[in-house]
């Protein structure tokens, strides 16, 4: 299993990489290898004696033709993965660059680059960059993420969220106005009780604390399509986690075993799945 952590910093010398999370004009850069059919984001290894940001700019100019930029080291992180280095965890610097021009001709690999809104389907490396852009996302602020006790005045942005198409996959029996009421009712009183989330000031979606077992305590979340994808459901995991740690509790996961997403996330934050109940696949931090 391939476990990603992240640090403040560690030694210099033990940085042997680094990524470049990259936008120009508020749109994604990811690189198409001239062997590859799959995107990755810009980075790649770290010289014999070249400072770190040195590489990160040298990367970015050579995987993509950047030429005019901003550039800004994020944090550190780490890969540990069976047959890479020998298991050995290995440590590379993140970073985030703003893009205002490129150069024509790329002096790499790299075939081309991609600029667009959306997140690739088909990642390069899959169990490593996405959890890289999430981070930085989460690091570098976004939308300010608040969690709330619900209110009566949930009910319509409730109903919107449960009888979306993509969400009502995942529900059984689908959510009807007078069944979201219900929910809304259930969830006002309960205890512990159900919150709300909300971005900027939007409702988003829910999050859930419920206890599972004596010193365990289960975590999830439902959000709106619109908002999948874009590291809020791994914001909101930390903070339930830092919660169950204040009371004491050990954070368990429910999941499908078709919800990718959700497997991503708890590999992200070191969950390790420990078995099945009622067929779901149950992790545990």
């Amino acid at each position: 299993m391939t476990r990603i952590r992240f640090y403040d910093q560690v030694e210099d010398q033990k940085l042997r990489f680094a990524v470049i999370v990259t936008k120009t004009k508020g749109h994604w850069v990811f690189c198409k290898h001239k062997e590859r059919s799959t995107l990755e984001v810009p980075g790649g290894h770290r010289e014999p004696g070249e400072d770190i940001l040195a590489t990160a700019k040298r990367e970015l100019y050579e995987e993509t033709g950047a030429v005019d930029f901003d550039i800004e080291p994020v944090c550190v992180y780490s890969v540990t993965a069976p047959g890479h280095f020998n298991g050995q965890e290995t440590f590379g610097m993140l970073f985030y660059a703003d893009v205002k021009a490129f150069e024509e001709e790329l002096h790499s690999e790299i075939e081309r680059i991609v600029i667009q809104d959306e997140l690739p389907e088909a990642w390069t490396y899959p169990e490593i960059q996405p959890y890289l852009m999430e981070e930085v996302a989460r690091r570098r602020g976004g939308a300010d993420l608040a969690i709330r006790r619900m209110a009566e005045t949930d009910l319509e942005p409730l109903y919107t969220l449960l009888s979306d198409p993509e969400v009502m996959r995942f529900l059984e029996p689908p959510y009807t106005r007078e069944k979201t009421a219900e929910f809304l009712q259930a969830a006002l009183s309960a205890h512990p009780p159900v919150y709300a989330v909300e971005a900027d000031g939007t409702f988003i979606g829910y999050v859930i604390y419920h206890p599972y077992e004596p010193d365990s305590m289960e975590i999830g979340w439902v959000l709106l399509p619109a908002y999948w994808g874009q590291g809020y459901a791994s914001r909101l995991t930390g903070q339930m986690i830092d919660q169950a740690a204040r009371e004491g509790k050990t954070p368990v996961i429910e999941c499908d075993p078709g919800q990718e997403a959700t497997k991503h996330i708890t590999r992200k934050y070191g969950f390790a799945l420990t078995e099945k109940r009622n067929g779901l696949d149950v992790y545990r931090l």
